[in-house]
């Protein structure tokens, strides 16, 4: 060996970001979820399609976005499927976000859903705009959350208003990553 670390090509493991030890730890690759507790020495593996984003959140449950079957939350040994209600495929998860209440807001190219119990729920947007393919998502200290738009500017929702921001507003581009 040349004591180089060989990479895999074909996926990427992301470990999840639960830092304590009392927390189970995920890795997730092309096609396979394994969750681990650091006292339990046997990793046990899950089959998730397309594992597209983890959030480890700050409850030490996680989060697993995938392009084609919904969101997955482990914790513990629960492991619970959502998906979006009233459609046959949910969207694919581009953002998982956790406001400061706890909240999780799930951006997708079709736009913003949240939880409802069992289920995806699809938030509406501002009325002049056609779509919302959301590609970030923060929180400012007054609670109000933004959304990087691919193609469409900012949006900042305070409340239950819209504000839209874009190149005529002074941002570099429309395109906020």
């Amino acid at each position: 060996g040349s004591g180089r670390t060989r990479t895999a090509s074909r996926s990427s493991v992301k470990p999840s970001n639960a830092s304590e030890r009392r927390h189970w730890r995920v890795l997730v690759s092309a096609g396979t979820l394994h969750a681990f507790h650091p006292a339990r020495a046997e990793p046990r593996g899950l089959t998730v399609s397309l594992p597209w984003k983890v959030y480890a959140a700050r409850n030490g449950t996680v989060w697993i976005g995938t392009f084609s079957k919904g969101l997955l939350r482990v914790h513990g040994d629960d492991r619970r499927w959502f998906l979006a209600d009233g459609r046959h495929e949910p969207p694919p998860l581009n953002v998982i976000f956790e406001d400061r209440r706890g909240e999780l807001h799930l951006g997708t190219p079709e736009g913003l859903y949240g939880l409802d119990s069992d289920s995806l729920v699809k938030f509406s947007g501002p009325e002049n705009l056609e779509t919302m393919d959301i590609r970030a998502m923060a929180e400012d200290r007054c609670g109000r959350l933004y959304l990087g738009l691919n193609g469409e500017g900012l949006l900042r929702r305070t409340g239950s208003a819209w504000e839209r921001f874009t190149t005529d507003n002074g941002l570099p581009g429309d395109h906020v990553w």
